[in-house]
């Protein structure tokens, strides 16, 4: 963790960092290009992708003890091109290696009391030459700790 930097902000880089480790063949056609939040599935100029979505926390206020637990979700969305038949094949393996890639440390480096995949699930649009993009959605939940005056110190 760099210093200044909160452990919500830690984290995210962590999980897009283990993303970019991810090299993609012989599983699918190519390694994932890896983008922030904002990203549209429908929209990115290259494919494979994952977009990792940071779509909040619960905070267990811990006052009396000087902590604040966090359980963050992330949704990480991955597209492949779906012109051929094996699109099926190509965000299933897309999204096992996700998930095991997200299980490798499940600290986040030290920062984290666990990473939990919840689930993972594929989707398709049409093939029609209009948007030939299918797609794959796993969630993961992250709970960390930091103290209640400092959310860049980890605990």
């Amino acid at each position: 963790m760099v210093a200044g930097t909160t452990v919500q902000e830690s984290i995210t880089i962590d999980i897009i960092e283990k993303l970019e480790e991810i090299d993609g063949p012989p599983d699918y056609s190519a390694a994932l290009t890896v983008y922030r939040m904002g990203a549209n599935i429908m929209g990115v100029p290259r494919l494979p992708c994952a977009i990792v979505l940071d779509v909040g926390a619960d905070e267990d206020d811990g006052a009396a003890n000087g902590t604040i637990q966090c359980t963050r979700r992330f949704d990480i969305i991955l597209g492949v091109s779906s012109y051929d038949s094996g699109w099926p094949a190509d965000v299933q393996a897309a999204c096992a290696d996700v998930a095991a890639k997200l299980r490798e440390d499940w600290t986040r480096g030290g920062i984290a009391q666990t990473t939990r995949v919840d689930f993972e699930d594929i989707w398709d649009a049409p093939a029609d030459g209009e948007m030939p993009v299918a797609g794959g959605h796993v969630s993961v939940t992250v709970v960390y700790r930091h103290l209640y005056d400092d959310p860049t110190f980890a605990v």
